[in-house]
């Protein structure tokens, strides 16, 4: 059987977008996470990007229940 998945590196940005309501991009990202559950690659140095990001730009509870989102 065939996989139709599509395998894709993540940036820090798209989860920046999808962590962060206030970014400009937010619902777009929350659009594009619902229709790409599966398939996503984020490296570690992505990941500490972005977490370094949400909490500079959100706080520290907002990145950690990011994070918890994450490891779902």
């Amino acid at each position: 059987m065939p996989d139709d998945t599509i395998d894709m590196l993540v940036d820090a940005s798209y989860l920046v977008a999808l962590g962060y309501p206030r970014d400009r991009n937010h619902e777009k990202a929350k659009v594009f996470a619902a229709a790409h559950q599966t398939g996503l690659f984020i490296p570690d140095v992505v990941l500490v990007e972005a977490i370094y990001n949400l909490q500079r730009l959100g706080s520290t509870t907002a990145t950690v229940q990011f994070s918890n989102l994450l490891a779902a």
